[in-house]
C-alpha cells in the first residue's frame, strides 16, 4: 500500500513505480530487440518457451509494454487522487513479481510455465489492487477503467503462456494485447497530447467533442471485443469497415488538436507521430480486412512499433524528466532516438509489404538494430535520472 514515509528514506531507483519499471523496461527491450535481431541474422541459441517468435511478442507487449503501463498508471495515480505514491518494499515486491515473470520465460520446460503463469497473476493482480484501492477511497470514477485493462492485460498474458502448451491462438492473444493499447492509447492520448501542447506553448487547450470522443472510444471498445471473441488475423470487411469508421473518429480527433504548434518541439511532436502511426496501423488493418493487402503484420507492427514504442519512449522520457525536478527538453541525442524508432517502423512494416522477399531478413535486423540504438541512447540519459533523488529535494 502508499505509504506517507517510504519515499523518504528508500534508495531513489524505489521511491515512485516509474523508476524501476521504466530502467527496467529500457533495459529489457533493448536485450530482447537484440536477441530478436540475433535471431534473424542466423546467430540466435537461446530456445525460450513457445519459440522465438511467440517470445518476442508476448514479451514486448506485455513484459516491455507491460511495465511501462503499470508504472505510468501507478505514478499517474498518484498526480490524479493526491495520495501518497507508491514505494519502498510494496514497489520492490511489485518489481520482483515483473522480473519473475520474464525470467521464467527465458527457459523452455513445464516448470518455468507454471512459476510464470503465478507471477504474472500476481504482477498484474497486485498492481490492479494497489491502482484500484487509491482510484476508489478518492471517488475517481472516470479513471476506473483502466484497473479493467490491468486485468484484462493480466488475464491474456496468462492466456498467451498457456496457448503455448497446445500451440493454438498464440498470435490470437498477442493480437489482443495489441487491441487493449490500441485503447490505452486512445483514452490517454486524448487526454495528454492536447494538455501538453496547450502546456508547453502557453496556449489555451482544445476542448474535447464529446461526441467525437464518445465514438473513438466505443469503437475501440468494439474492436477489442471483436479480437477478443474472433481475432484480427482472419479478414472480415465488416470489421473492415468498422476500421474504416475508427480511422475516420480518429483524424476528425486529431485535425481538432494544435498540430502545427507541436512543430518545434520534439516533446510534442513525437507525440503526434506516433499517433498518428496509430491511424495509418488502423488503416492498414482495414486495407487488410478488405483484401487490399495480404500481411496483417505490417499493420500490427506500424501500431507496436511506430506507436506504442515512439510514445513509451516520450512518455518515459517526459515522466521521468518531469517526476525528478528537470526541465521537460529533448536534448538532440533524444531527438535521434524518436527518430530511429520511427524509421525502424518504416523499414520493418514496408520493406515487407512492397514485397521485397530478399530483403526481408535484413531489413527485420536492421529494425531491430534502430530500436537497440535507439532505446541505448534512452538508457545513457535516463539511467542517472532514474537512479538519483530529485534535483529540488521533493520526495519522488
Amino acid at each position: 500500500m502508499p505509504t506517507k514515509n517510504n519515499q523518504n528514506f528508500f534508495i531513489p531507483v524505489f521511491r515512485l513505480p516509474f523508476r524501476p519499471f521504466f530502467l527496467a523496461a529500457g533495459i529489457f527491450s533493448t536485450l530482447i530487440i537484440a536477441l530478436w535481431g540475433l535471431y534473424w541474422s542466423g546467430s540466435f541459441i537461446l530456445k525460450p518457451q513457445g519459440g522465438i517468435i511467440w517470445w518476442h511478442g508476448h514479451e514486448m507487449l506485455f513484459g516491455f509494454s507491460g511495465a511501462v503501463l503499470v508504472g505510468f498508471l501507478l505514478t499517474a495515480a498518484k498526480n490524479w487522487t493526491g495520495l501518497p505514491g507508491m514505494g519502498g518494499w510494496p514497489l520492490v515486491t511489485l518489481f520482483l513479481f515483473w522480473v519473475c515473470a520474464r525470467a521464467s520465460l527465458f527457459f523452455h520446460h513445464e516448470i518455468a510455465l507454471v512459476t510464470a503463469c503465478i507471477f504474472e497473476a500476481v504482477f498484474w493482480g497486485y498492481a490492479c489492487l494497489i491502482y484500484s484501492i487509491m482510484i476508489i477511497r478518492t471517488k475517481l470514477w472516470t479513471n476506473i477503467g483502466f484497473s479493467i485493462v490491468l486485468i484484462g492485460m493480466g488475464s491474456f498474458s496468462i492466456l498467451s503462456i498457456l496457448s503455448t502448451i497446445s500451440g493454438e491462438h498464440l498470435i490470437d492473444y498477442l493480437h489482443t494485447a495489441v487491441a487493449f493499447f490500441i485503447l490505452v492509447i486512445t483514452v490517454i492520448g486524448g487526454r495528454i497530447i492536447p494538455f501538453f501542447t496547450a502546456s508547453a506553448t502557453k496556449t489555451e487547450k482544445v476542448k474535447p467533442n464529446p461526441i467525437i470522443e464518445l465514438m473513438t472510444i466505443i469503437l475501440c471498445i468494439i474492436l477489442l471485443a471483436w479480437t477478443i471473441i474472433y481475432g484480427l488475423a482472419k479478414t472480415n470487411q465488416f470489421l473492415g469497415t468498422g476500421l474504416l469508421f475508427l480511422v475516420l473518429m480518429q483524424i476528425i480527433r486529431v485535425a481538432r488538436w494544435p498540430i502545427r504548434l507541436s512543430l518545434r518541439n520534439p516533446m510534442l511532436w513525437s507525440l503526434y507521430l506516433g499517433y498518428g502511426a496509430l491511424i495509418m496501423g488502423l488503416a492498414l488493418l482495414a486495407s487488410y480486412h478488405y483484401g487490399f493487402i495480404n500481411n496483417v503484420s505490417a499493420a500490427i507492427h506500424t501500431i507496436t512499433l511506430g506507436t506504442i514504442g515512439l510514445m513509451i519512449l516520450t512518455m518515459m522520457s517526459r515522466v521521468s524528466m518531469g517526476h525528478t525536478g528537470r526541465a521537460i527538453i529533448a536534448s538532440n541525442l533524444l531527438v535521434l532516438a524518436f527518430i530511429l524508432i520511427f524509421v525502424a517502423m518504416l523499414i520493418r512494416v514496408f520493406i515487407p509489404l512492397f514485397g521485397f522477399q530478399q530483403y526481408l531478413m535484413l531489413a527485420y535486423a536492421v529494425s531491430a538494430g534502430l530500436w537497440v540504438i535507439a532505446f541505448s541512447i534512452w538508457l545513457v540519459k535516463f539511467f542517472p535520472i532514474l537512479t538519483r533523488a530529485r534535483t529540488d529535494g521533493l520526495p519522488g
